[in-house]
């Protein structure tokens, strides 16, 4: 089982919701005839068969936080009550980032590809890759020969109230007035970025990859062991780029 927090990663409301991801099972036919159930949205996620990164597992994250992979020649099938909620696929550290915002809609199922450049225009950085929108006739016929990464389930997306905004400045437990302002520089960074807290107020901020930083090239890492440096308690994630996982374990 994945937490997921789903706060608001830019600006994408929904936020503040902790995602729990747990399998479903899905009839054994072909994906796309699978039922919707009547209470719940259904959208199937997938990417193609292709020579260029075949070998690599590229991750899937809803609100922030990592659900699960698309493989080579692969699709998941999300599952959730009605609301709205960030879809992000990243094929590396490195690369560029896919967005779409997720409407799901009891009853309805909806269907995504995951593109990227193949053959000749093919591209390390993943430049021009998208989350494309595919009707059923489409997907259907798409979906036939791709693999389920999740086996025979899907992946249900649960909520309940999470602890706050991110941008709520005043909810962020223990800060002083210099933490706040901190905070504040923080909203205004580019992603990825981390907040760190320690119980005694001691916080520390992150923001981008830096592969020749000697501390940890990941921010959220990184602001992790600057934080612990101050010896003022455990540190422990606040938020990441738009959601709060403040008490998300």
């Amino acid at each position: 089982m994945k937490s997921t927090c789903a706060l608001p990663l830019n600006g994408f409301l929904r936020s503040c919701f902790l995602l729990i991801a747990i399998a479903v099972p899905l009839p054994a036919s072909a994906a796309a005839e699978v039922e919707p159930a009547s209470d719940l949205g259904t959208i199937y996620l997938y990417r193609q068969s292709a020579f260029f990164a075949r070998g690599t597992a590229f991750d899937v994250l809803v609100d922030g936080r990592k659900i699960g992979e698309l493989k080579n020649s692969s699709f998941l099938a999300l599952r959730a009550a009605p609301g709205k909620h960030r879809l992000t696929v990243v094929p590396f550290f490195a690369a560029k980032k896919s967005d779409s915002l997720l409407n799901f809609e009891a009853g309805a199922t909806q269907y995504l590809e995951y593109t990227f450049a193949t053959g000749p225009f093919a591209n390390n950085l993943f430049v021009g890759s998208a989350i494309e929108p595919r009707d059923r006739a489409q997907a259907a016929a798409e979906l036939a020969p791709l693999e389920n990464v999740a086996g025979s389930d899907a992946v249900l997306l649960s909520s309940r109230p999470a602890f706050a905004e991110v941008g709520d400045v005043d909810a962020v437990p223990n800060l002083s007035e210099a933490g706040k302002a901190g905070y504040r520089d923080w909203l205004s960074r580019t992603k990825p970025r981390a907040f760190v807290l320690s119980p005694k107020g001691s916080w520390n901020a992150g923001w981008g990859f830096n592969p020749a930083n000697r501390v940890a090239a990941d921010p959220t890492e990184r602001a992790l062991r600057e934080c612990a440096f101050r010896r003022e308690g455990p540190c422990k994630v606040y938020a990441v780029d738009d959601f709060v996982v403040w008490g998300d374990e």
